[in-house]
């Protein structure tokens, strides 16, 4: 069917290639044009995700050090602001899963921290072993969200915060993920007041 996608939007894109030099003049048509070339990009980027989701999702389950995976997260995301500080504990905290799943759920999670917070604020990412769980806290002091959002639409299926759909990963998916391997998120929230985000995962045995 991503075949038969592709063949739809390379056509609809041909179709403006063609037209384009007989009706550049035309203001309707450069407004339809560029509607065509939106859409064509969204689709494509929808097809990327589901490509890259279905690789991730086949994925087999490893031994992952959160520290390690944390830290690689936050370098990767060091170059927006507010850049995530880290408070990482001096042993390790392993837990077993699909490495790509979960570097995507904590990629998604401080990017929805940056995202919501101004330039001088900050964005905190720590990690806790405690008794048998592996406990990631984020937390930030931005924009917030109110009871009722966080109630009834924070955890929608397929509904993404702030522009976050190029993940491919909403707070649902996340929180399915997490629950997937035993553990789950809670988040707590008030307008402009900042969000916590705590995601508890079962620790590892070999950990």
């Amino acid at each position: 069917y991503m075949v038969h996608d592709l063949k739809n939007i390379a056509a609809g894109l041909e179709m403006v290639a063609r037209n384009a030099e007989k009706h550049s003049n035309n203001p309707a048509f450069l407004e339809d044009a560029f509607d065509s070339v939106a859409t064509a990009a969204g689709d494509i980027k929808r097809l990327l995700d589901q490509l890259r989701n279905k690789h991730i999702q086949s994925e087999n389950k490893v031994l992952v050090d959160l520290d390690v995976l944390v830290t690689a997260v936050v370098k990767k995301l060091s170059h927006r602001r507010p850049e995530p500080e880290m408070d990482l504990p001096t042993e390790t905290c392993s837990v077993i899963a699909e490495k790509g799943r979960l570097e995507n759920v904590l990629t998604h999670l401080l990017e929805n921290a940056q995202q919501a917070t101004d330039d001088d604020g900050y964005v905190k990412i720590g990690l806790q072993h405690r008794y048998h769980t592996c406990i990631v806290r984020i937390s930030d002091n931005g924009h917030g969200m109110d009871a009722d959002f966080i109630k009834d639409r924070l955890f929608k299926p397929f509904y993404t915060t702030k522009g976050n759909a190029g993940l491919g990963i909403g707070m649902y998916e996340s929180r399915e993920f997490v629950r997937s391997l035993g553990g789950d998120i809670y988040v707590s929230s008030e307008p402009d007041s900042g969000t916590r985000v705590v995601l508890e995962i079962p620790a590892s045995d070999a950990g």
